[in-house]
């Protein structure tokens, strides 16, 4: 039984196989050459990557023929030092970064090389680009996310900048939470830009940063390049806010003091105003601490709440749904006029980004 270099591998172990004679490829009894012809084949293949590209990794196909050898060696070699499917990959593996400056990434490569056994390289895909950043929302009316009802949107601002100096064919934003459309946010909000493939990988975040800039509406920092999994870090993590809510009256001592001596557990029903596309159910959020004051815009309150807090709704009561509500604790109606988000806790992102950057 004449077995060929590669398939004796998977027999002995790619380190003794050197002490033994071989047959020709062809007479191979596991493969029939067909070993020999993949990494031929993969041999002359041309690998493109983007610039900028570090890292790779392989898919390989099922097909026939590999699928046959496979199946012989289950019948004929049930106990080897490895597999056929190992050594193919290793192959692959070894031709790749040879032939390419590009390094085996397992878990977020730069480039994906589809491969099928025997014919070699079927495809290269460009993975996507994602970057850490957190921004502001300069100007009301905008939404974060694209969406048809709105001219534009924070995503689309950044996205499509970030895309062009890329050339990648699509973006999409994660981001830890979201404002009001008719909000503006000066705290900065963490994100993560998802850019589908690029054609480079090479870019300068701070020049980047102040391109998105310049129109006004929006404001970035684009703080690093992260691998897909952080994505989850920042969309499931929802931090603390602190918020300027202008509102529609004045303000007398007696209920400044009622205002800003409170501090506690409030029940929110799902507010009418997005009961159309939310669970109608009763939340309980912390609010930590409601100060009153004026500006030349007028008067205010500065509220610190737990995320996910409706602060509108806090404010207003909506009809009941809200309880306390500012508007209860003075007997008073009161509604929000402007929202500003001043402050967003990202401690535990930023930790983890940093952990990231420092392993």
């Amino acid at each position: 039984m004449e077995l060929c270099e590669h398939c004796l591998a998977i027999l002995l172990g790619s380190n003794k196989i050197e002490r033994v004679e071989q047959p020709p490829e062809s007479s191979c009894f596991l493969c029939g050459g067909s070993m020999a012809s993949y990494i031929a084949n993969l041999s002359n293949s041309q690998f493109n990557y983007p610039a900028g590209s570090t890292s790779f990794y392989i898919s390989i196909a099922s097909s026939p023929q590999l699928k046959a050898i496979m199946d012989k060696e289950e019948a004929h070699f049930p106990c080897t030092a490895t597999s056929i499917k190992t050594v193919v990959r290793d192959k692959s593996l070894s031709i790749i970064s040879s032939k390419t400056p590009l390094v085996p990434d397992f878990t977020a490569p730069d480039v994906t090389y589809k491969l099928s056994f025997p014919q070699g390289l079927l495809s290269s895909k460009s993975n996507p680009i994602y970057i850490y950043g957190k921004y502001k929302k300069l100007t009301p009316g905008i939404s974060q996310k694209r969406w048809a009802k709105y001219g534009s949107s924070v995503e689309a601002i950044i996205g499509e900048k970030l895309s062009d100096l890329v050339g990648a064919k699509e973006y999409y934003m994660h981001a830890s939470g979201r404002e009001d459309v008719d909000a503006i946010n000066t705290a900065g909000r963490p994100f993560v830009m998802e850019l589908v493939e690029p054609t480079t990988r090479e870019l300068d975040l701070v020049k980047a940063q102040e391109s998105i800039g310049r129109d006004g509406m929006v404001a970035v920092s684009l703080l690093g390049f992260v691998p897909p999994s952080f994505t989850n870090v920042v969309t499931d993590s929802h931090g603390d806010k602190c918020y300027r809510a202008y509102i529609d009256k004045e303000l007398s001592e007696q209920q400044r003091s009622i205002i800003s001596s409170f501090k506690g557990i409030i029940e929110q029903r799902t507010p009418t105003r997005v009961k159309h596309r939310r669970a109608d159910k009763v939340r309980r959020r912390m609010v930590y601490s409601v100060i009153p004051g004026k500006d030349s815009r007028g008067p205010y309150l500065d509220i610190c709440a737990e995320a996910g807090t409706y602060i509108k709704e806090f404010i207003s009561g909506d009809a009941g749904r809200t309880v306390p509500s500012v508007s209860s604790l003075i007997s008073l109606p009161i509604s929000c006029s402007f929202l500003v988000v001043t402050n967003v806790s990202t401690a535990y992102i930023d930790r983890v980004f940093s952990k990231q950057r420092l392993g």
